[in-house]
This record gives structure tokens, C-alpha cells and sequence, in this order.
């Protein structure tokens, strides 16, 4: 963020009043924004263009730039955003905001339009239906044990990896018929005077194969002897026996998802989050109440990322042909 701390520096700003401005943006969209501003460096010195203050057309000239490389829409979405951060027009509209450069930028979009990974999302029954077929929890392995216990968390949560990796036992309640677990620590979308809610997890009797609160009995009673004084939940269950990270998180999901007859190659572990909300949401469960247990704050993110019809198998040439074939 060398680039922004410079800005900054020329307004008068502190060193330490800096620090804490540039604290306001994540590693990860630092990590972002760094990319798109090298970018932006590189095309000044050899355009000879001011890299604070450059007029928009300039400015617009290097999105172009980027264009023509072949980047995506949303690479250079982001190199509007990081230019946005910058740049000095003299106005109180910053860059992105520009009618000149949203007109640009819906240009952009015609041209190379952004689609969505899947516009449908995967069918809860088909992984229900293969736990189903598993022995009770306290038969499991240690290895399916965790594996299965990890991917329940993440479906009846409708969490990220990022939150599961962050239960802990040391902070958890069990009562009779749930698990109660805080969250205290900073998520992805965590913002000022909204954090996520203790995530709940209550007790299935109908069904013990898929009850988290009897699979998560087990697993504590198993780990016990095995965590020594370690408080996160999840292990791993092999020696050292260690916490494991978000990525391993999101390994085990998304081998449950093949396991489960998944097609792993269009649905990674992320896609959980999608399939319980979208399928709540079919289910007429208020959309509010969706938002509130997951974290949303904003029904237009669920409603264009998350919210997807279930797969359906059916293909239209297939059952006329079909048909043909009974008739005949």
C-alpha cells in the first residue's frame, strides 16, 4: 500500500494516524489492491502521467489498458476500486464513482461480461442421503468422524471455513439438547456494530446419523484424550493431533462432497453457505431470519451470490425421447 500511504503523506498526515487509516483496509484487499497499483505505477512512468493527480481521462486510459491485456471484469473493477483510494480530482465524487467511469465500467461488463460460477446450486438430499447410509457416530472412524462433523457444522451454520476454524471448546456451552458456540473472533464480514450471532447447533432425535449435537458428543469425547491444550474444535486426526486451518477445513468439505456423489470440479466447500440458505429459502423460511443466523446485512448479496435453484437432473431432449420410446 505504498502507494496510498504516499497519498496520504502528501495530505499531512502522521506517520501513526496513517497506520491506523491503512488498518481500515483487510490483507486481502491489500493484497488486491497491491497488484492493481503496481499496475498503475508501471503506467505512469511510462505514460509520464501523474500518479495522484491525473486527469480522468488518463486515468480511465489505464483501465482501458488492462482491458486490452484481457483482464476480467472484475480485475479491473478492482483496479477502479484501488485507483479510487489514490487518486486526487479535486472533487468530493471519488474516482469510481465518477458517471464517466460507472458508464465505463458498465461498457466493460457488455463487453466481457462476469457469469457466476453455477446458477444452480447442489441438492442437500443427496449428501443427507449419504450420511444416512454411515454407521452411528460412535462406529465412525476418527477420520470420518471429523470429516463428517466439520462438514455438518458448515451446512447447518451456513458459516465460512474461516468461522468453523474459529470454535473453540474452551468458550462453547452444552446444554441438553444443543451446543452453543461464541464467536469472538473478527470475520470476513464483520463491520462496525455487527458481528455474527453465537452459532447454535440443536439436537436432531429423528435421526442420529445426522444429528450434529450426537456426532459432536462423540468427537469431544474422542479428541479429549487427544488435544492436550488445545481449544480449538476441529483436529486433525493424525499425530500431532493439531488445530487445523481454514484450508484443511475446506479440503474435508469438499471430500465429504464427493464422497457424497457431488461434482467437486463445479462446487467447491464455500458452495455449503449457498446450498443451506438457497434451500431454506425454497423452503418459504423467512429471508430475514436467513440473513441474520448467516450474516448478512444486505438481502441484495444473498439474493445475487447465494440465493440459486436446486440442480435439477431433468433434461428436456432426454424425456422426449423417453417418451417416444413408452409410447412406441
Amino acid at each position: 500500500m505504498f502507494v496510498v500511504r504516499e497519498k496520504l503523506t502528501g495530505q499531512g498526515f502522521s506517520p501513526c494516524t496513517i497506520n491506523i487509516i491503512l488498518s481500515s483496509w483487510r490483507k486481502g484487499t491489500q493484497s488486491q489492491y497491491n497488484s492493481s497499483l503496481q499496475k498503475w505505477l508501471l503506467f505512469c512512468r511510462e505514460h509520464h502521467t501523474s500518479i495522484f493527480s491525473p486527469s480522468v481521462s488518463e486515468a480511465l486510459d489505464f483501465l482501458t489498458s488492462l482491458y486490452h491485456k484481457g483482464l476480467s471484469y472484475s480485475a479491473i473493477n478492482t483496479a477502479r476500486s484501488a485507483l479510487s483510494s489514490v487518486l486526487l480530482l479535486g472533487t468530493d465524487t471519488p474516482f469510481g464513482q465518477l458517471p464517466i467511469v460507472t458508464r465505463f465500467m458498465k461498457g466493460i461488463f457488455e463487453l466481457r461480461p462476469a457469469f457466476p460460477r453455477h446458477k444452480e446450486i447442489w441438492d442437500l438430499n443427496l449428501v443427507f442421503d449419504y450420511f444416512r447410509k454411515q454407521k452411528p457416530p460412535s462406529l465412525l472412524s476418527l477420520k470420518e468422524l471429523s470429516l463428517k462433523v466439520t462438514f455438518l457444522l458448515s451446512l447447518l451454520s451456513g458459516q465460512r471455513c474461516q468461522t468453523i476454524s474459529y470454535l473453540r471448546v474452551d468458550n462453547m456451552t452444552k446444554l441438553q439438547d444443543k451446543y452453543v458456540f461464541p464467536i469472538v473472533y473478527k470475520l470476513k464480514q464483520s463491520r462496525i456494530n455487527h458481528h455474527l450471532k453465537p452459532l447454535e447447533f440443536l439436537k436432531y432425535p429423528p435421526d442420529e446419523k445426522i444429528c450434529i449435537v450426537s456426532h459432536l458428543d462423540e468427537y469431544i469425547k474422542r479428541t479429549a484424550i487427544l488435544r492436550g491444550n488445545e481449544k480449538q474444535l476441529l483436529l486433525s486426526f493424525t499425530k500431532p493431533y493439531s488445530p487445523i486451518s481454514k484450508d484443511s477445513i475446506s479440503r474435508w468439505i469438499k471430500s465429504s462432497l464427493l464422497e457424497a456423489g457431488i461434482d467437486t470440479t463445479k462446487f467447491n466447500a464455500h458452495s455449503t453457505r449457498s446450498a443451506s440458505s438457497s434451500y431454506l429459502a425454497s423452503q418459504s423460511i423467512s429471508v430475514i431470519d436467513i440473513m441474520n443466523s448467516v450474516g448478512w446485512s444486505n438481502e441484495q448479496v444473498f439474493q445475487r451470490y447465494y440465493n440459486k435453484p436446486i440442480e435439477n437432473n431433468f433434461n428436456y431432449g432426454h424425456a422426449i425421447l423417453n417418451s417416444i420410446n413408452l409410447s412406441s
